[in-house]
């Protein structure tokens, strides 16, 4: 998948997101840019019905930004039923400890989003 739609061949994606504006809600942090731009990636990734919504994971670090994938993934999944966006799990880091681990995930920091297929 990397080296067709990015022309890489690592295993490792670090995509950089030119509207990366950092917001503060409630002393948390988000960043729109990033979540839609992962969002985009999760669509592409399950429209080649290689991965299903159960192997997904997105993984955040902040709480704000933990509320940003669920409410787009949401409106996403309103107006495209067919890929079952509802379905994907958003886990902050901290709640992340024991979970099964996905084929792939995505994973938002400060800086990069990254796509980890495993």
């Amino acid at each position: 998948f990397n080296k067709r739609r990015f022309g890489v061949e690592t295993n490792l994606l670090f995509l950089d997101i030119s509207c990366s504006e950092v917001e503060i809600e409630n002393h948390s942090r988000k960043n729109r840019h990033h979540a839609a731009a992962a969002i985009a990636l999760c669509k592409e990734l399950l429209g080649l019905k290689r991965f299903s919504p159960k192997d997904i994971v997105i993984l955040v670090p902040y709480e704000a930004q933990f509320r940003t994938y669920v409410k787009f993934l949401a409106l996403e999944h309103r107006s495209d039923h067919s890929l079952d966006l509802d379905k994907l799990a958003v886990r902050k880091i901290d709640s992340f400890q024991g979970w099964r681990e996905p084929d792939c995930d995505l994973r938002y920091d400060s800086h990069h989003p990254r796509w980890i297929p495993r």
